[in-house]
């Protein structure tokens, strides 16, 4: 477990992968491309990623198993979620029912980045709230 949280390097963040396999209920969004990185389990299911290098700073993808499941009835699908799947549909022709992958600039997907910086968001918090839960344990 890291003691620094990561970032996301949002000036360098200028193109996106999203694919989902249905078959597995399983999201990746990928920032910049797939690069060698670390996976971190900072909740049941959702995996983040960060580079590779000695400072292991910067996120570099989230991994969610069980994506459908865990998102479909969150207060955030509508306006969150939805907006990028209705993008990804409409740049790719697949749906969730499908599952798909796609891939672009932000400027071709900005729905679907604001999707990818909303969830990693919450992964960092998760990230954050496992590490205070490790040092309150540590502490007693």
């Amino acid at each position: 477990m890291t003691a620094q949280l990561p970032r996301i390097d949002l000036q360098g963040f200028d193109r996106l992968r999203f694919s989902y396999d249905q078959d597995d209920d399983i999201a990746h969004l990928h920032i910049n491309a797939p690069r060698p990185s670390v996976a971190e389990e900072v909740d049941d299911g959702w995996y983040l990623f960060i580079d590779d290098s000695d400072a292991r700073e910067v996120v570099t993808m989230l991994e969610i198993h069980g994506f459908h499941a865990g998102v479909w009835d969150q207060p955030y699908f509508d306006g969150v979620v939805r907006p990028s799947l209705d993008e990804v549909k409409r740049c790719t022709g697949k749906g969730f029912e499908d599952g798909f992958e796609a891939e672009g600039s932000i400027e071709e997907f900005p729905r679907t980045a604001r999707l990818l910086t909303f969830l990693l968001g919450v992964a960092i918090a998760k990230l954050e709230a496992l590490n205070q839960r490790e040092l309150a344990e540590a502490a007693k």
